[in-house]
């Protein structure tokens, strides 16, 4: 932690506002065959670039979060949500031509019931470019490693892209991709990059690969990346299959450690969040990526775009009394091996 505690990250990423529309379904539309939402509340939270910023935040280290969004009602309600973080340093460029992204989720309970996204995902104009790549410029020499958070949305040009990975190589700083385009040629040079495995077939464009055994393919499909964009390492995440590690030297897999999958929303902003945290605190890939994937494994437990604070990692003091649910039900499956469990509710 206190390792954690002096790691500096430079994000660079589409900025989104979450929005939860929460309410309770209680009867079907007499016009169409649709359910009925009785609103009761709204939401925001920081999404995108904002939840890798807020999980690095909440993994104990800080973080100079970059990003472009709009003049409007969702950019002042973003940068109420900035204000009240710790240790994010909010690095924004307002553009009036463009929208602040908003992902709006209908839900009722525990279910989504609807999504809308309002957006324009064309690219920023080359004077924003010139605007944010200054800004990336003068920060870059003050953090240890940078993350590119690739939602799509426009901010992350391919120049804009080729200009941030040849500053930070020059810079000598580690650079982590979550990407979202199908074209991996753009991130060449990036030290590390981390899609699922759709995300992976589709910037191979499906090419033959022989070996029907998925781990094989995988191996396959990242070595051919890796040697056509000079990339160190690939992380393709694998849902409740966990992710399978592929580099110039060495290859694993890890097992997920999710003991129930409640919700996959931002789960890839939970892993880059904690490899950047890894890393920059000296741990080796591997070890990076074990941490990455036990974050990951407990944040897929939440509801909606959530963070994992380095306390529930575990990783010291595991008997403590007060524990999340999520460490509490990881301590009883370990307990449980060797010994016989009783309860008692004290309700």
């Amino acid at each position: 932690m206190n390792n954690f505690s002096k790691a500096k990250v430079l994000c660079i990423g589409d900025l989104i506002l979450d929005c939860y529309a929460v309410g309770g379904v209680e009867k079907i539309s007499p016009e169409a065959p649709i359910p009925i939402l009785k609103l009761n509340k709204k939401e925001y939270i920081l999404g995108g670039a904002g939840n890798v910023a807020r999980n690095i935040s909440a993994g104990g280290g800080y973080c100079f979060l970059l990003s472009v969004i709009g003049k409007d009602n969702a950019e002042k309600k973003l940068i109420k949500l900035l204000g009240i973080e710790k240790n994010i340093e909010p690095l924004i460029v307002k553009d009036p031509k463009r929208p602040t992204t908003i992902k709006t989720r209908f839900v009722s309970g525990s279910q989504q019931i609807l999504r809308v996204d309002d957006e324009i995902n064309k690219d920023i104009n080359q004077e924003m470019e010139i605007k944010v790549f200054r800004l990336f410029k003068k920060k870059i020499r003050e953090c240890d490693i940078v993350i590119i958070s690739d939602y799509s949305k426009g901010l992350l040009t391919d120049n804009l892209l080729k200009l941030v990975i040849k500053e930070s190589k020059k810079n000598q700083k580690p650079v982590i991709v979550d990407p979202k385009k199908t074209n991996f040629s753009i991130y060449k040079g990036a030290d590390i990059i981390t899609p699922n495995y759709k995300e992976l077939l589709n910037a191979t464009n499906h090419i033959y690969c022989k070996e029907n055994n998925e781990e094989k393919r995988i191996s396959f499909l990242s070595e051919n990346l890796i040697k056509q964009n000079s990339f160190n390492t690939i992380i393709t995440t694998r849902s409740s299959k966990g992710m399978l590690v592929f580099s110039r030297k060495k290859k694993f897999q890890l097992s997920s450690e999710a003991l129930e999958v409640y919700d996959v929303s931002g789960a890839g902003d939970t892993v880059v969040a904690y490899l950047s945290l890894g890393i920059s605190a000296g741990l080796n890939i591997k070890e990076a990526t074990h941490l990455a994937n036990k974050a990951a494994g407990i944040v897929v437990g939440k509801f909606g775009t959530a963070i994992v604070k380095y306390s529930e990692l575990g990783i010291k003091d595991e008997l403590k009394k007060k524990v999340s649910l999520a460490q509490a039900i990881q301590l009883l499956k370990k307990t449980r091996i060797d010994k016989k469990v009783g309860f008692t509710n004290g309700c």
